[in-house]
Protein backbone atom coordinates (compact mmCIF):
# COMPACT_ATOMS: atom_id res chain seq x y z
CA UNK A 1 0.00 0.00 0.00
CA UNK A 2 1.18 3.71 -0.58
CA UNK A 3 1.87 6.22 1.10
CA UNK A 4 0.86 9.03 -1.59
CA UNK A 5 -2.36 10.64 -2.36
CA UNK A 6 -5.50 9.21 -3.21
CA UNK A 7 -6.36 9.48 -7.07
CA UNK A 8 -10.18 9.08 -8.31
CA UNK A 9 -10.97 9.46 -12.05
CA UNK A 10 -14.31 10.89 -13.33
CA UNK A 11 -16.44 8.53 -15.45
CA UNK A 12 -16.78 11.02 -17.73
CA UNK A 13 -13.01 11.70 -18.65
CA UNK A 14 -13.04 15.22 -17.40
CA UNK A 15 -10.16 14.79 -15.58
CA UNK A 16 -8.95 13.30 -11.88
CA UNK A 17 -9.34 14.26 -8.43
CA UNK A 18 -6.92 13.69 -6.13
CA UNK A 19 -7.12 13.86 -2.27
CA UNK A 20 -4.16 13.76 -0.03
CA UNK A 21 -3.31 11.21 2.94
CA UNK A 22 -3.99 14.11 5.50
CA UNK A 23 -7.54 15.29 4.16
CA UNK A 24 -8.51 11.29 4.86
CA UNK A 25 -6.70 11.51 8.10
CA UNK A 26 -8.73 14.70 8.91
CA UNK A 27 -12.09 13.52 8.18
CA UNK A 28 -11.22 9.95 9.91
CA UNK A 29 -9.92 12.51 13.23
CA UNK A 30 -13.23 14.54 13.12
CA UNK A 31 -15.14 11.39 13.99
CA UNK A 32 -13.41 10.28 16.71
CA UNK A 33 -13.54 13.49 17.94
CA UNK A 34 -17.45 13.33 18.33
CA UNK A 35 -17.10 10.19 20.27
CA UNK A 36 -17.15 10.32 24.47
CA UNK A 37 -14.88 8.60 26.32
CA UNK A 38 -11.73 8.32 24.35
CA UNK A 39 -8.51 10.77 23.43
CA UNK A 40 -6.76 10.31 20.36
CA UNK A 41 -3.55 8.93 20.08
CA UNK A 42 -1.17 8.53 23.14
CA UNK A 43 -0.37 10.55 25.98
CA UNK A 44 3.47 11.57 24.35
CA UNK A 45 0.99 12.58 21.08
CA UNK A 46 -1.13 14.64 23.33
CA UNK A 47 1.89 16.45 24.79
CA UNK A 48 3.36 17.19 21.68
CA UNK A 49 0.33 18.66 20.16
CA UNK A 50 -0.25 21.30 23.05
CA UNK A 51 3.30 22.47 22.35
CA UNK A 52 2.79 22.68 18.63
CA UNK A 53 -0.93 23.56 18.91
CA UNK A 54 -1.57 20.82 15.57
CA UNK A 55 -4.58 19.46 15.53
CA UNK A 56 -4.95 16.10 17.06
CA UNK A 57 -4.62 13.89 14.13
CA UNK A 58 -1.84 11.81 15.19
CA UNK A 59 -3.41 8.97 15.98
CA UNK A 60 -4.60 7.99 12.33
CA UNK A 61 -2.91 6.64 9.85
CA UNK A 62 -3.59 5.18 6.56
CA UNK A 63 -2.78 2.78 3.73
CA UNK A 64 -4.14 3.37 0.10
CA UNK A 65 -4.34 0.68 -2.33
CA UNK A 66 -4.29 2.08 -5.65
CA UNK A 67 -4.82 -1.27 -7.22
CA UNK A 68 -8.73 -1.66 -5.35
CA UNK A 69 -8.97 1.83 -5.11
CA UNK A 70 -9.64 1.80 -1.13
CA UNK A 71 -7.90 2.53 1.87
CA UNK A 72 -7.10 0.18 5.17
CA UNK A 73 -6.37 2.38 8.35
CA UNK A 74 -4.89 2.45 11.96
CA UNK A 75 -6.63 4.23 14.80
CA UNK A 76 -4.64 4.88 18.04
CA UNK A 77 -6.65 5.84 20.86
CA UNK A 78 -6.58 6.02 24.56
CA UNK A 79 -10.25 5.20 26.02
CA UNK A 80 -11.81 6.41 29.63
CA UNK A 81 -11.46 3.98 32.51
CA UNK A 82 -14.85 2.19 32.75
CA UNK A 83 -15.78 2.13 29.02
CA UNK A 84 -16.71 -1.09 27.13
CA UNK A 85 -13.56 -1.54 24.85
CA UNK A 86 -14.74 -3.71 22.25
CA UNK A 87 -18.24 -1.83 22.23
CA UNK A 88 -16.40 1.28 21.96
CA UNK A 89 -13.90 0.00 19.46
CA UNK A 90 -16.77 -0.88 16.90
CA UNK A 91 -18.26 2.43 17.18
CA UNK A 92 -14.83 3.85 16.01
CA UNK A 93 -14.50 1.73 13.27
CA UNK A 94 -18.09 2.50 12.15
CA UNK A 95 -18.11 5.92 12.36
CA UNK A 96 -14.81 6.64 10.84
CA UNK A 97 -16.11 4.26 7.96
CA UNK A 98 -19.15 6.10 7.74
CA UNK A 99 -17.51 9.23 7.43
CA UNK A 100 -14.42 8.20 5.18
CA UNK A 101 -16.91 6.75 2.59
CA UNK A 102 -19.57 9.34 2.83
CA UNK A 103 -17.32 12.35 2.21
CA UNK A 104 -14.70 11.23 -0.30
CA UNK A 105 -16.67 8.28 -1.94
CA UNK A 106 -13.10 5.88 -0.71
CA UNK A 107 -14.01 2.51 0.06
CA UNK A 108 -12.26 1.84 3.54
CA UNK A 109 -11.64 -2.23 3.34
CA UNK A 110 -10.92 -1.92 7.44
CA UNK A 111 -10.48 0.49 10.29
CA UNK A 112 -7.37 -1.37 12.76
CA UNK A 113 -8.27 0.41 16.53
CA UNK A 114 -5.44 0.07 18.86
CA UNK A 115 -5.97 0.75 22.31
CA UNK A 116 -2.80 2.68 22.97
CA UNK A 117 -4.14 3.49 26.84
CA UNK A 118 -6.36 3.75 29.79
CA UNK A 119 -7.41 7.45 30.39
CA UNK A 120 -7.93 7.37 34.45
CA UNK A 121 -9.68 10.68 36.15
CA UNK A 122 -8.36 12.35 39.23
CA UNK A 123 -10.80 12.99 41.94
CA UNK A 124 -11.41 16.52 42.59
CA UNK A 125 -9.35 17.88 45.94
CA UNK A 126 -12.02 18.85 48.27
CA UNK A 127 -12.42 22.31 48.67
CA UNK A 128 -11.09 23.86 51.94
CA UNK A 129 -13.31 25.30 53.90
CA UNK A 130 -12.65 29.11 54.38
CA UNK A 131 -13.43 30.21 58.21
CA UNK A 132 -15.64 33.29 57.81
CA UNK A 133 -14.43 36.11 60.54
CA UNK A 134 -16.55 37.03 62.75
CA UNK A 135 -18.75 40.64 61.48
CA UNK A 136 -17.09 43.48 62.90
CA UNK A 137 -19.35 45.21 66.00
CA UNK A 138 -21.61 48.64 64.90
CA UNK A 139 -20.33 51.00 66.91
CA UNK A 140 -23.71 52.75 67.51
CA UNK A 141 -26.78 50.34 67.88
CA UNK A 142 -29.33 51.49 66.27
CA UNK A 143 -31.95 53.48 68.37
CA UNK A 144 -35.19 52.66 69.47
CA UNK A 145 -38.05 54.90 67.91
CA UNK A 146 -40.25 55.78 70.24
CA UNK A 147 -43.92 55.85 69.42
CA UNK A 148 -45.69 58.51 67.95
CA UNK A 149 -48.98 59.92 69.40
CA UNK A 150 -51.63 61.74 67.47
Amino acid sequence: MAEKDFILENSEGAGEIKIANDVIVSIAAQALSEIKGIALGTVADSFVEKLVKKAATGGVKIYADDETKSVDMDVHVSIQYGINIPEISWKIQEAVKQNVEMMTDISVRQVNVFVDGVIIEKEPKPEKVKKQKPAKKAEEAPAEEAPQEA
